[in-house]
């Protein structure tokens, strides 16, 4: 997967392209399984803080 970003335009006639000539950032595998990664962890995190806190609240009526 290829994917293009603009340009930074600034005020002057120039374009910045901070030493490279190509802005195109390539999405490979290890990009994919990594953001796959942290969305995971992430996931886990919810459901581990919602079962705390539901727990919490289960003891506290009893």
């Amino acid at each position: 997967m290829q994917v293009s970003f603009p340009p930074h335009v600034t005020g002057y006639s120039s374009l910045i392209t901070s030493g490279r000539e190509d802005t195109t950032m390539y999405l490979d595998d290890a990009v994919i399984f990594g953001l796959v990664t942290v969305a995971m962890m992430v996931a886990f995190m919810g459901g581990w803080v919602a079962f705390i806190v539901r727990d919490h609240h289960r003891k506290k009526k009893h």
